[in-house]
């Protein structure tokens, strides 16, 4: 007797096949997601690494760290930020020296150096790479960052687009930056191990102001602007906290309010002492990479606690150490 062997497969083994693949890659997609992202926020505490090392070369080479902002300087408003000054310890002299050909307002002045990206400024995880933000048509196209220089524990005082920098406001903070004036490291007396002076940022994601949904652009991120989030944060909110930021250029006079960055406008044009703050946010799962005084990269929770996060940003409120 001939036995009757099968030459194919039936329908319903070819769907059992199926439904056993469709299985293994929905399993497996979000560990490949999970290991690409692991390798992007690897690359961020890189990137954040080497600017780290960059403060420490200035302060090698200056004696002091760069302040935040320079403000106002003789009477007049250039408002050159800690990241242009960094930036010839992070191999971008040429961008450095062109930010010196026009110092009176130059970060508000047209010129191609601010359409050339900082690669060390972006984190891979969001997506401010490749965008520019709209300044006044195509001569002034600028582009942002994912970093931003600690100010301390609560807010900064920051006046409106024509008094911030004026002496009338008071830009004290307890943090490693400030507007106008250059910490040393002595001044560390909580340590410089314990001290937290840079983070992480979701860039603003209004690139052009509209009128209308993006009225006006939004500047966290914008790197070279003397703003609080564009160039600094406070640890008033825990990383990536639910709460608005509050602060100069967020774009909701129309009702815009982006979920992953809430933010509130401060900016009423008659206040020259207004009281600002802008969160550490990432788009890493569950918190931010924080640089140290010391050079260390560390990752920290969004669950921290709120005493503890600020106590992480102040440079000298002797906080014990048991107690973080």
């Amino acid at each position: 007797m001939k036995l009757n062997s099968k030459n194919a497969f039936t329908l319903v083994e070819l769907l059992v096949v199926i439904a056993i693949i469709a299985i293994l890659i929905a399993l497996l997609l979000p560990a490949v997601q999970s290991a690409r992202e692991a390798a992007r926020r690897t690359q961020c505490a890189n990137h954040q690494k080497q600017l780290g090392i960059a403060v420490h070369n200035f302060e090698n080479s200056r004696g002091e760290l760069p302040p935040g902002s320079t403000g106002y300087v003789d009477g007049v408003w250039n408002g050159v930020t800690a990241w242009v000054q960094l930036l010839p310890y992070i191999e971008q002299e040429v961008i450095a020296e062109m930010a010196t050909i026009q110092p009176d307002e130059w970060w508000n002045s047209a010129g191609p150096y601010w359409e050339n990206e900082i690669p060390t400024f972006f984190c891979p995880s969001d997506d401010a790479k490749g965008r520019r933000i709209d300044w006044g048509g195509t001569t002034k196209m600028k582009t942002r960052s994912n970093y931003v220089l600690c100010y301390g524990s609560d807010v900064e005082s920051q006046g409106g687009h024509q008094t911030q920098g004026l002496p009338d406001c008071d830009h004290e903070t307890d943090g490693a930056f400030r507007e106008q004036e250059a910490r040393k490291m002595s001044s560390f007396l909580d340590g410089t191990a314990h001290t937290i002076i840079m983070s992480e940022l979701i860039a603003g994601k209004c690139d052009v102001n509209d009128g209308i949904n993006c009225s006006p652009w939004d500047l966290r991120g914008v790197w070279y602007q003397p703003f609080m989030g564009s160039h600094a944060y406070t640890h008033r909110l825990t990383p990536n906290s639910s709460e608005r930021d509050d602060f100069i250029y967020c774009p909701n006079a129309h009702g815009y309010d982006h979920p992953d960055i809430p933010c509130h406008r401060t900016h009423d044009g008659t206040s020259t002492n207004q009281l600002t703050y802008v969160a550490a946010r990432s788009y890493h799962p569950g918190g931010v990479n924080t640089v140290y005084g010391d050079g260390h990269v560390v990752f920290h929770s969004d669950s921290i606690d709120l005493f503890v996060w600020r106590a992480l940003s102040t440079i000298a409120t002797g906080e014990p150490i048991s107690a973080l």
